[in-house]
């Protein structure tokens, strides 16, 4: 009769004194061990060889496994250092050589584009976004001529406008850009002057009374104001032989 007592793991019989084993309650313990050791043999025989696992853990064999799982989500970015983006750091080399500045994501690029300082040179732009890579991202721009002079320019995009490129200045460079000067007699209280084209927005008017040692002049008052980018417009309280004298000045 089977044990009333059972091994732990195959549950074989375990007789006790006053028990008494019968021949078919032996065949049934032979029966699981040689199940168990068959299985035991089948999971052995599974397993690699020496050769095998060589091969499995071969720097090739890596790489292989790791191409496998490599990508956004697997932990296992190859473009990825210390949770940042290889898109975060600024290019050795220049991208392109006529993108368009005002619509690149790439942080240096080489251009002759309209939208840079001038399309008559090449020139090093360098992009620096504030938060993220996008068309409308605030960012600036600093761009160097890459085959003229050593000039300079830098401006910024902000609230969806980009604003004027503005040089910086150089060794040797000066503030004036252009200096204009002339002399009107003043016969009429409003007088137009034509002069050259300049900005008014970087321009300024000087100007004085030439009347001598005149006891009318004391009594004059003029002024001077541009009428346009390629005028000014001079008034007084006076008519007559006395000279307004004038100084355009246009900065850089």
């Amino acid at each position: 009769m089977p044990s009333l007592l059972k091994t732990a793991f195959l549950q074989l019989n375990k007789w006790a004194g006053n028990e008494y084993p019968k021949r078919e309650d032996f065949v049934s313990d032979n029966e699981k061990i040689d199940a168990f050791a068959d299985d035991i043999s089948s999971q052995i025989s599974q397993k690699v060889s020496t050769t095998d696992l060589n091969q499995l853990v071969s720097a090739e064999s890596i790489l292989t496994k790791i191409k496998t799982v490599d990508g956004a989500g697997s932990g296992l970015d190859a473009d990825l250092i210390d949770g940042k983006h290889a898109a975060d750091f600024v290019n050795a080399i220049a991208i392109g050589s006529n993108s368009d500045p005002n619509t690149t994501l790439e942080s240096y690029i080489l251009s002759n584009h309209a939208n840079s300082p001038s399309s008559s040179y090449y020139w090093h732009i360098q992009t620096l976004f504030y938060s993220t890579k996008a068309v409308n991202s605030n960012r600036v721009q600093i761009a160097t001529s890459y085959n003229s002079d050593n000039n300079m320019y830098i401006r910024r995009y902000f609230n969806n406008a980009w604003s004027d490129w503005t040089r910086l200045m150089k060794d040797g460079d000066s503030m004036i850009k252009s200096i204009q000067r002339g002399s009107n007699v003043l016969n009429s209280t409003t007088i137009t002057q034509a002069i050259s084209a300049i900005n008014i927005n970087k321009s300024t008017i000087n100007l004085m009374l030439k009347a001598g040692l005149s006891q009318d002049a004391s009594r004059i008052t003029i002024s001077a104001e541009f009428a346009s980018s390629s005028s000014i417009s001079i008034t007084s309280n006076y008519t007559g032989s006395y000279y307004a004298i004038w100084e355009v000045i246009e900065f850089v």
